[in-house]
């Protein structure tokens, strides 16, 4: 049985649940199962008792076991963040570098066979998946100073395997956004009204001049959000999961990512500023890049207006929806409303964000 806890509670509230009906017929026993449930048990067998929320976002998450006692991860992901179409593309995709053998969570098909289980649930559709359940280490809030260069070579690694195999990738359906249709940047139009009005000139001023920019082979389909809460280090592998970020952009984007997530916006955080260690964590992601994909020289150049581009992206998402995310961070919203404030200003700011030159490798 998925327990009604005060946290839980406060989450659905904030973060739009699927509604469990235990919540709502506590003294039930014979209540009848909501269509969450439902799909849970018909489609992979989950038994509801083993039930827990893992963490609330853009995707909320569940981990479970089925019926033969299979450690097993559920996301559930709102219609009003991701399509139906957009989350059949994020799962095709991550079948193939599953089959290829890029290492990630393993998809759980569905008994229906349907490429993406959709459900109506309180009114709200939600689009379903079921992943095999990780072992690993996390490296969630780790400092550089825990990690040493062959880890972070190995982080690269991953990043150049991705793109490897993304170059190969030919999509039978749907297609994934291309970086400028993501529906957080697609927001500032619709909603002007959440936004400062100066950031977002500034930010429109950084997409025409990216929309600018050739598209070549450096040009593909990415994972988009490779930081250390997106994979988990098992036998020295890295591991990934959570592709709801994956889009059409510079390959350089990822790698970009990873440093943003070590020395820009670090949720809250303070972020790293010794250029020393900077440089070195920079330097050692590329050569292990470089071990399996091509990066040339030239390609460097976008370093700071992608870099700028990632920062963009949490200023949309974080002023869009401040609650939610203080929520999603265990803050109180009166400290994290300085923190957007802060992207903010370091997006208006003329001078370069990233305390290094990172086309100086």
């Amino acid at each position: 049985m998925i327990l009604p806890t005060k946290e839980f509670l406060a989450s659905e509230e904030v973060f739009g649940l699927p509604t469990l009906s235990v919540r709502r017929h506590l003294n039930d026993t014979h209540r009848e199962r909501s269509e969450f449930e439902n799909a849970l048990v018909d489609e992979w067998g989950i038994n509801l008792d083993t039930c827990e929320l893992v963490r609330p976002g853009q995707n909320v998450v569940f981990a479970a076991n089925d019926e033969d006692g299979e450690a097993v991860i559920v996301r559930a992901t709102s219609n009003a963040h991701r399509s139906q179409e957009q989350v059949r593309a994020e799962l095709e995709w991550i079948r193939f570098l599953d089959d290829v053998g890029v290492p990630v969570a393993s998809l759980i098909e569905a008994r229906s066979s349907k490429p993406v289980v959709s459900i109506i649930n309180n009114e709200r559709p939600f689009h379903l998946a079921c992943f095999k359940r990780l072992d690993g280490t996390t490296l969630e809030g780790s400092r550089l100073e825990r990690w040493d260069e062959e880890l972070i070579r190995q982080w690269g690694r991953t990043i150049g395997l991705v793109h490897r195999w993304s170059k190969r990738f030919q999509s039978r359906g749907p297609k994934r956004y291309q970086w400028h249709e993501l529906p957080e940047l697609v927001l500032r139009g619709r909603r002007p009204d959440l936004f400062d009005e100066k950031v977002v000139a500034r930010i429109d001023e950084l997409f025409a001049r990216l929309q600018t920019t050739k598209v070549d082979d450096s040009y593909l389909l990415v994972h988009g959000d490779i930081w250390p809460e997106n994979f988990l280090v098992s036998d020295d592998e890295f591991v990934l999961f959570d592709f709801d970020q994956s889009m059409y952009c510079w390959k350089l984007y990822d790698l970009v990512v990873a440093f943003h997530a070590q020395y820009v916006h670090t949720l809250g955080e303070e972020p790293i500023i010794d250029g020393s260690q900077a440089g070195r964590f920079w330097k050692l992601l590329i050569e292990g890049y470089r071990d399996e994909a091509r990066l040339e020289p030239e390609e460097l150049r976008l370093a700071e207006p992608l870099l700028r581009l990632r920062l963009a992206l949490d200023y949309m998402n974080s002023a869009s929806e401040p609650k939610k995310w203080a929520a999603s961070l265990n803050m109180p919203l009166e400290d994290y409303i300085p923190v957007v404030d802060g992207m903010g200003r370091s997006l208006l700011s003329d001078e370069r964000i990233a305390p290094i030159d990172l086309t100086d490798v």
